[in-house]
């Protein structure tokens, strides 16, 4: 009979061993789980951010495209300051000139839009949107009325 018992209990701690390496096994099986999701994650935030400062630079680079079409109709003298219009890469420019009383809120002097350009400048105003970044320049061009002559005083960006 001693023998049966003895049997009974190495075949009950056998058992015990069983159920605590299996909980072991879970608990490192959640860890490296939650190891792996909080990796994920760093990379998405990561990849964001690098997608966001890609987008910007794609926006500034539209708007700066913008500006030099803008420019090169104002030298060939092939616009119309009435409306904006809108270049392949996805800019919307509007030109103003001295003749212009408001050039739809973008000829901005101490921020009030009142204010008028001087004689023989022209004001560009580019706006570069790349899905959600926008970016919006703003170039002043000294046109000497005389010679024709285009003169590049200023270009800047604007904050939205």
């Amino acid at each position: 009979m001693s023998f049966n018992i003895k049997n009974q209990i190495l075949n009950l701690k056998s058992d015990k061993q069983g159920v605590a390496s299996l909980s072991a096994i879970l608990l490192i099986g959640a860890i490296i789980v939650d190891i792996a999701l909080v990796g994920m994650f760093i990379v998405f935030i990561a990849n964001n951010t690098n997608y966001g400062f890609r987008l910007s630079a794609q926006a500034y680079a539209d708007a700066e495209s913008g500006i030099q079409d803008a420019i090169l109709r104002v030298i060939r003298n092939q616009y119309s300051d009435d409306d904006p219009y809108t270049i392949p890469s996805g800019a919307t420019i509007e030109i103003c000139d001295d003749s212009d009383a408001s050039c739809n809120n973008t000829v901005i002097c101490n921020g009030s839009p009142s204010c008028a350009i001087s004689v023989g400048k022209r004001e560009i105003v580019s706006d570069g949107q790349a899905l959600t970044k926008r970016r919006r320049l703003r170039a002043t061009l000294d046109v000497d009325p005389h010679t024709g002559e285009v003169r590049p005083v200023a270009i800047y960006e604007i904050s939205l």
